[in-house]
């Protein structure tokens, strides 16, 4: 409303209460998780209970009717994984107005994976700011693998300079892979774990079809052909269903890590940082693993993306003239 009205649009509702306009937290988290902004349309969300009741409920998503790629995306989708992984997460700033810390939401334990909780020591001349173990913090067990912010700052620091480094191969890969086109075909090929579910697929379609058989020729009696059927039949749905949700998974890789390349030249903008920044670590960083002697590892939010591209680097090196026709 506050934007129509700074554009010059005379606009006026009868929902508006107080002078100015401010946006609250359910339209927010609204605008955060709607996938429109990503190209998927999502109907029938919600419905009434009965035509003699104006009461609406809202559905389970497997309800829902949903169709992928439906227009052209305003937001990647990697941020928007981002976002809803941090809205996941316990973020907060203690107090109005504040933001939240450095690393709200990316930092765990190694050894329990609860997130590790900020602690100050007021001790001494100046605080020590120091993350420790919420679970431990609780007392629910684990250790308490604390580690001083400071310390923090210099190895992850330390850790995002050597991963932009490392990144530089994947430049000359990427472009080979721009230039060839990689086709959705091809890349459901590289993915192996569809192999196992079809071979699984198809061995019971066999043993179900045979079961007639046996039962004409006296090998099983009815009994055995009904409960032999319907184990078979059940394996087979199961294998189905284990396929579609591996084609979701395959389709959501294609479009992170071919639907977007650009990721390597913005990243390797930030070669030279010398200050951690919290834009820059939420977008690169899954999850901050803290050890029990300090020790540190980093998950990062790429990491899905290059192993990607090292799969396809290593079929079209040994299987060009195959790529080529599958492209």
């Amino acid at each position: 409303m506050e934007y129509k009205k700074s554009k010059g649009i005379r606009y006026k509702t009868g929902f508006s209460t107080k002078a100015i306009a401010k946006w609250d937290v359910p339209a927010i988290n609204r605008i955060l998780t709607n996938e429109v902004y990503i190209g998927t349309l999502q109907q029938g969300k919600r419905e009434k209970i009965n035509y003699k009741l104006n009461k609406v409920v809202s559905k389970d998503r497997v309800d829902w009717i949903e169709i992928e790629d439906n227009h052209e995306a305003i937001i990647d989708i990697h941020d928007f994984e981002i976002v809803q992984k941090l809205l996941r997460c316990d973020i907060k700033a203690k107090n109005v107005g504040e933001k939240a810390d450095l690393f709200a939401g990316l930092l765990f334990c190694k050894d329990c994976n609860a997130q590790m909780t900020k602690k100050v020591d007021k001790r001494g001349k100046t605080p020590t700011i120091y993350y420790i173990c919420s679970a431990y913090n609780k007392g629910l067990g684990c250790g308490r693998h604390s580690i001083k912010q400071e310390d923090l700052k210099i190895a992850v620091l330390e850790m995002i300079r050597h991963y932009i480094e490392s990144l530089g191969k994947y430049e000359k890969i990427s472009e080979k892979i721009r230039e060839m086109e990689i086709s959705y075909e091809l890349f459901k090929k590289l993915d192996k774990r569809q192999e196992h579910t079809k071979k699984s697929k198809k061995k019971f379609e066999l043993l179900k079809s045979s079961l007639y058989n046996d039962l004409k020729e006296g090998i099983i009696s009815e009994d055995e052909f009904y409960d032999m059927r319907e184990f078979y039949t059940n394996r087979i749905v199961e294998s189905e269903l284990i396929l579609e949700k591996q084609n979701r998974e395959i389709t959501r890789l294609y479009k992170k890590s071919l639907g977007n390349q650009n990721f390597l030249v913005e990243i390797r903008k930030y070669r030279n940082i010398s200050v951690l920044e919290r834009g820059l670590l939420v977008r690169l960083i899954d999850k901050i693993y803290v050890l029990e002697d300090k020790r540190i590892e980093i998950h990062f939010n790429y990491d899905e993306s290059l192993d990607v591209f090292d799969k396809i680097n290593g079929y079209t090196n040994q299987e060009p003239a195959k790529a080529m026709e599958v492209v």
